[in-house]
């Protein structure tokens, strides 16, 4: 795997690239094009992806502890298994994302577009999506703690069997949205 520790790579095109359990600690990707970028078990944490484009980019298993995506178009990219710690997800486009069973801790996600995110599965704690479109986003089995949806979007949303624990729903748009077998507390 390739060191790229604190590299300055904004701007860059990075299509196609296999940098697969690279070292990115620190890098500046910011506005870099990464499409269909495979990323598999890199270590994001604390890079900067503000701005950058890595739609499809494969981001499983990988470390975005600390990272600035805000702005930043990952739609339908995959981050299965992926550690997303205090991640600045502020108005990036998320739209589609396979993240089943992913982990989301601390995170900052205003204004994001989730919109048919997959999330089944996932925890989700102390997260912030308030006034972000989440329309058709899959929360089945999800279990979501001290997360704060206000003004978000969210019809049509799937919470089949979700826990849902200490979460603000104030003023969000739930039209059409599914919520079989939730927990509330």
């Amino acid at each position: 795997s390739m060191s790229l520790e604190g590299a300055n790579l904004s701007g860059t095109d990075l299509t196609g690239s296999n940098l697969t359990g690279s070292n990115l600690t620190g890098a500046n990707l910011s506005g870099a094009v990464a499409t269909s970028v495979n990323l598999t078990s890199a270590d994001l944490s604390d890079a900067n992806l503000s701005g950058a484009v890595a739609t499809s980019a494969n981001l499983t298993s990988a470390d975005l502890t600390d990272a600035n995506l805000s702005d930043a178009n990952f739609s339908n990219a995959t981050l299965v298994s992926a550690t997303i710690n205090r991640t600045n997800l502020t108005g990036a486009d998320l739209t589609s994302l396979a993240a089943a069973s992913t982990t989301f801790t601390n995170i900052t996600a205003v204004g994001a577009t989730l919109a048919y995110a997959n999330l089944a599965g996932a925890t989700i704690t102390d997260g912030i999506f308030t006034d972000g479109n989440l329309l058709v986003t899959h929360f089945d089995n999800a279990v979501i703690s001290g997360a704060d949806f206000t003004g978000a979007m969210m019809a049509n949303a799937t919470f089949t069997a979700a826990s849902i624990t200490n979460t603000i729903l104030t003023e969000a748009e739930l039209t059409g949205a599914v919520f079989n077998g939730t927990t509330f507390t």
